[in-house]
């Protein structure tokens, strides 16, 4: 709905948009990879993996990104398929560990 709202038009305003949505993502991702560095381990990992929830959170951001890639609106939805597969996965999975690690 925002691609549409936003990108279809190619206005300035739009560009500008944008930028403030990925600028902010990015950050998100090299603040979540600091939190990561030496506060995982592969064990606790792959026993958050086995959670349901974590099972059923991959399967629907797949299913995202699969409908997003194969059927774009625009020429920026599979950009930000790939941003929110990121920040999904990386960020939930980054939580979840570090509360079954506590």
């Amino acid at each position: 709905m925002v691609n549409s709202i936003f990108y279809d038009d190619g206005s300035a305003e739009g560009d500008i948009v944008l930028y403030l949505m990925i600028v902010p993502a990015v950050f998100g991702l090299g603040a979540i990879a600091l939190t990561l560095y030496n506060n995982i381990s592969w064990t606790i990992f792959r026993r958050t993996m086995r959670q349901i929830n974590v099972i059923i959170m991959i399967i629907y951001a797949l299913s995202n990104f699969a409908v997003d890639a194969i059927m774009p609106k625009n020429s920026w939805s599979v950009v930000f398929a790939s941003i929110y597969i990121l920040l999904l996965l990386i960020g939930n999975l980054t939580v979840l560990a570090l509360e079954t690690q506590f």
